[in-house]
């Protein structure tokens, strides 16, 4: 009997943790060497705070249609660019459920 119970604890320990982990933050283009930005280059700096939400949930982070990275909670990408005009998208992951915002910046 005391088998039995430790298996079920064991199973249901692994199935919140498949279900309910933190998504990591991964980046998918080179960081930059801070002493780089030159006069027309700049750095694109995303950060994402800890939140009491959200946090098996992923956000994907485009840069003119170029994908970045995925942003965890507390996590931050770090990219270089040239400057001038922005379309940033950063959207959920999860069953592709679209943008979740669209930001055109002027850098």
């Amino acid at each position: 009997m005391p088998h039995m119970s430790l298996t079920r604890i064991t199973i249901g320990c692994l199935a919140w943790g498949l279900f309910s982990g933190c998504v990591l933050t991964r980046q998918f283009v080179p960081k930059p060497d801070v002493s780089s930005i030159t006069e027309t280059t700049v750095h694109v700096e995303v950060r994402r705070p800890l939140g009491w939400g959200g946090w098996a949930n992923g956000f994907a982070v485009e840069d003119e249609g170029t994908r970045i990275g995925d942003l965890g909670p507390t996590g931050s990408l770090l990219w270089e660019r040239a400057a001038g005009p922005m379309t940033l998208v950063v959207g959920p992951k999860i069953l592709n459920m679209g943008n979740f915002s669209d930001v055109n910046v002027n850098l």
